[in-house]
This record gives structure tokens, sequence and C-alpha cells, in this order.
């Protein structure tokens, strides 16, 4: 992936930002996590999108569960129908 690729995912739970020393860092709020310091901007990014991706995936199932023990499903639809 080019370096020049600038957009901006603004829907993210995780950022890439730069850091004091340079480098790039995954972020949730003010905080970055360590394991994520790189040198690479496009690497950071990817890693803050998929960390992100991974969220949302993990909110998906909390709601599906949710629906399922309040019956939204007993009429023989599912959740997918639902997301679609």
């Amino acid at each position: 992936m080019p370096n020049q690729i600038k957009g901006t995912f603004n829907m993210a739970k995780f950022k890439a930002k730069q850091i004091e020393t340079g480098e790039w860092a995954v972020f949730s709020g003010k905080k970055y996590f360590i394991n994520s310091v790189t040198n690479d901007e496009t690497l950071a990014r990817i890693e803050a999108a998929h960390r992100t991706a991974l969220w949302h995936l993990e909110q998906m199932d909390k709601a599906k569960e949710e629906m399922e023990k309040l019956g939204a499903f007993d009429n023989g639809s599912n959740f997918e129908d639902w997301c679609s």
C-alpha cells in the first residue's frame, strides 16, 4: 500500500497518530498501545483499522446476544436479516 494514501477513517474506535519520537502508534483516546509503535504510518493505520473492525465485531456479537435474549428472532428471522 502506498504511503501517500491519506484517507480518514472517521468512525474509528482506534486511530493511528504520530508520537513524540516521530514514530507512529495506535491510540485509544489519549493512550497508545506500546506494541503498535512503528516507523511506518501506513502499517499503523492498517493496525488501527483492524483493531476498530474487531471492536465493532465484538459489539455486533453483544447486540445479537441481547436480541436473542429478548426474543427478536422467535418469528423465524435472524440477526443477519436484521443487518441487511
